[in-house]
């Protein structure tokens, strides 16, 4: 069976670090920092793509997340790219005084989408 991918791109436009924490996943692979600086870690400006792909017959679903530095909150992410008729799905929790632009093609095999993170 052909992977059944998912790539979410965080674009940190907030005037804060933020760093990628708390990768679970409740099926398929654990979601991973596949571009953009290696630790996770974006400053301001900066880009990453956080990527998942399914393991047997199961799409991913998992849930990460960004954190802003100084324990300012955090952005919470979670997906789920099924097989079948069920959408696929990208929601992002903010904390307070932020907020996202979420933009992109989910309903295909190859799912992605951007998320911009700023100030609300």
């Amino acid at each position: 069976m052909a992977a059944r991918p998912i790539t979410i791109t965080v674009i940190n436009n907030t005037t804060k670090n933020l760093e990628f924490t708390n990768a679970h996943e409740q099926h398929g692979t654990p979601p991973i920092v596949a571009t953009g600086p290696s630790s996770g870690k974006l400053k301001p400006g900066e880009t990453c793509s956080v990527y998942a792909e399914n393991t047997g017959m199961v799409g991913p679903e998992g849930s990460f997340s960004f954190e802003l530095e100084n324990k300012g909150g955090a952005f919470n992410f979670s997906y789920s790219h099924p097989y079948g008729k069920a959408k696929t799905f990208v929601h992002v929790t903010t904390p307070d005084g932020y907020a996202f632009d979420l933009r992109g093609n989910l309903q295909q095999h190859d799912a992605s989408c951007t998320a911009d993170l700023h100030v609300a």
